[in-house]
Formats: C-alpha cells, structure tokens, sequence
C-alpha cells in the first residue's frame, strides 16, 4: 500500500541477517523477502569438473549479489535432508545446523545460507571472448554472464523447445493426482485439500439448486 514502511522493515531485517559488519553489505542487492536459489538435479550433471565448478561459483556469485541463499539438490536424501534444514529454518526460524553449510562442489551439494558467502571467496570469473556477447547493462552481473554463456552456450530455439518441455512436465505433474510430488506430507496434505475442494464445489452446486428451486415456486 501507498506510504507503508513493509518493505523498509523487509530490507532492514534481511540486512540484520546479513551482519553489519559483513565486507559485502553495500553490494548486495537484497529484496528483503527470504529468497533461495535452488539448482536441482545435481546427480544428473555430467559435464566436466571444471565446468562443474564454473557453473556452481556463477551460481555463488548470483545467489550472493542478490542477498539469496543457494542450496544444489539430488536424488540423494541427504541432499534432501539439507534442503528441509534451510527451510525450516527460513520459514520457521528453526535452529540451523552450520554443519550443512558446504562451499565445495567436490564434497557434494553445495548449501550456502544467505550472507555466509563472500566475492573475494567466490573469487573472479574465467577470461572470455565478449565478441559476441549481448550485455545486459548491468556490468557486474555481465562480468560472470558473459564467461556463463561461452561455456553454456544456447540456441533461442532450444531455450524456448526447453521451456516447453519443462512446462509441459511441469503441469502433467502438477495435475496428476496419482502419481503425487514423491513427498509424503505433500501428498497428503494435497488430498486433503483436493477432498475439501470437491466438497466445497458440490455444497456450493447444491445451494445454488436449491436457490433455483425456490425462485421457480415464487
């Protein structure tokens, strides 16, 4: 709303969270909304170690920029495991354990809470060639981008054959009340919600007959 002081509360809160005294405060460009930046799927990556670690610092650098955690998941239940402790502890306030905090692709998922990184720790991206680079106009993000995409290159064509794909996965699963979420307590809790949508959809049909049936009589 027009004059509420929310969203300053939001920035003053996330920059407390980020420590007064954290070497990166002025650059980080928090939203103050908790955010995390979730890259899944990491037993699935079959490139190169050194493009593993291009690709996990690119994602250090854009997570911590924006003042966002990073967590990289897999099918392996502690990565599993990891993820629900930095939730918990987001949205619940939940103690969190800095046992599962790891920097290192080569120890295994990486999970960085927001503020326990740092650029200097990060360090600087590869060289590159920018000849044919499109800048975005943001020249620190384009310094990483400019590297990600000569190593990650794209056409149009497949982003938008990828996104398709991904979209249409997406709402199969989203929509397939058999084969559920594989998280139990999702499942659950989205039958339930599923059973009291049908019974508030047949309440509600059953009064709007009656309604009827009532105005005919008059």
């Amino acid at each position: 709303a027009k004059g509420s002081q929310t969203p300053d509360k939001l920035l003053t809160r996330a920059k407390k969270r980020l420590g007064d005294g954290h070497p990166d405060l002025s650059r980080i460009r928090t939203s103050g909304i908790p955010t995390v930046l979730v890259c899944n799927r990491l037993d699935k990556y079959t490139l190169d170690t050194g493009k593993l670690k291009q690709f996990a610092r690119s994602m250090r650098f854009l997570a911590h920029m924006y003042g966002a955690s990073l967590v990289f998941t897999s099918d392996h239940e502690r990565e599993a495991t990891k993820l629900r402790a930095l939730l918990n502890h987001l949205i619940f306030q939940s103690a969190y354990d800095q046992k599962y905090t790891l920097f290192d692709s080569d120890k295994g998922g990486i999970l960085i809470p927001a503020g326990s990184d740092t650029f200097v720790n990060i360090g600087d991206p590869v060289p590159c060639n920018m000849a044919n680079f499109k800048p975005t106009g943001d020249a620190e993000l384009d310094r990483w981008k400019a590297p990600f995409d000569e190593t990650f290159p794209t056409t149009k064509a497949q982003d938008d054959k990828k996104g398709a794909a991904s979209d249409k996965e997406f709402l199969e699963q989203l929509y397939n009340t058999t084969t559920g979420y594989g998280e139990p307590l999702i499942d659950a809790m989205r039958k339930q919600k599923d059973a009291e949508l049908e019974q508030y959809r047949k309440a509600a049909a059953a009064k709007k007959a009656e309604k009827g049936a009532k105005g005919d009589k008059e």
